[in-house]
């Protein structure tokens, strides 16, 4: 019999046979009211293997995420996110210098200043693979790094209305240069995303409806696909 040991096989028994034995809490009242020590309940009941207190004196990494993971801003016009704190004043930080750019707006940017055309055939989703973003800038340059990463927008819901039908466009059309460009199908602009995404065909025969219910069968639980 020929055993072919995997990373499952590893997990397995890491997790299983080196948890140690299982302790339950019981408390049995006599009438009075008996003070629990719960520090020394979770000490009693916290079990370290000899593997995990090694791992743990030699400070290897806990854990490792490989690649990286973008998560990329997905809104209207003039409606992105803005952070602030309380103490701050709304017209300081309404005159910002970076306070109009996201994500998004230096992507239409960079696509419009390309001059080489090499990110014309590039999604949105898919940019993080060659290109990366400077966080404190909020611009995109060209990766230097080999790693590369991956790019996630977040969800928008059928029920979003525009906001819906913009991230649809966006998982089609690449080397978008701003808003306008998206509503602009064969040098005719329209006046709304689902207007555009009819006129390429991203809507025809529920096609926004099966593509929404696959990203939520990775995502969301079964009450919530429901």
């Amino acid at each position: 019999m020929e055993i072919c040991a995997t990373i499952h096989a590893v997990k397995y028994i890491h997790k299983y046979i080196y948890k140690g034995f299982d302790k339950a809490t019981v408390e049995i009242t006599t009438g009075g009211q008996q003070q629990r020590d719960e520090i020394k309940e979770f000490l009693d009941a916290c079990y370290i293997s000899s593997s995990e207190a090694c791992w743990c004196i030699f400070e290897f990494n806990m854990h490792a995420e490989s690649p990286t993971v973008y998560r990329f801003q997905v809104h209207l016009p003039d409606q992105q996110l803005i952070y602030y704190n309380d103490k701050d004043i709304a017209d300081e930080v309404l005159n910002q210098d970076n306070i109009n750019k996201t994500q998004l707006t230096e992507w239409f940017a960079f696509n419009a200043k390309d001059q080489h055309g090499v990110a014309k055939d590039i999604l949105y989703q898919d940019f993080p693979k060659k290109f990366s973003v400077d966080k404190k800038t909020k611009t995109w340059k060209e990766r230097t790094r080999s790693a590369s990463a991956i790019g996630r927008m977040y969800f928008a819901s059928p029920a979003q209305g525009e906001h819906f039908y913009l991230r649809l466009l966006l998982t089609a059309v690449p080397g978008t240069t701003s808003f306008q460009f998206l509503c602009t199908f064969n040098r005719e602009q329209v006046d709304s995303f689902r207007t555009a995404c009819v006129q390429r065909g991203l809507l025809e025969y529920d096609n926004e409806w099966r593509q929404c219910l696959e990203e939520a069968g990775q995502m969301q639980t079964g009450s919530a696909r429901r």
